[in-house]
């Protein structure tokens, strides 16, 4: 699974601060496979719809959902 594919600006994970490189590449994202998520918006597991964050269940089908710009 591609995790930055549709990714909702208000989910973050434990590898959400990922320094980028003086060449700006970044290290691997590994941040669908950290398994903790949360949304900005509750700073919880839960978003303000009451599902649960994960980069495949935030997609444009939640009300709460907003692309990244």
């Amino acid at each position: 699974m591609n995790c930055d594919t549709n990714k909702c600006k208000f989910i973050r994970s434990r590898a959400t601060d990922i320094p980028i490189l003086p060449n700006g590449e970044t290290l691997e994202d590994d941040s669908c496979r950290s398994g903790v998520f949360w949304c900005t918006h509750t700073m919880t597991a839960v978003g303000p719809d009451d599902d649960f964050v994960a980069p495949e269940k935030c997609q444009s089908v939640r009300q709460c959902y907003k692309k990244i710009d």
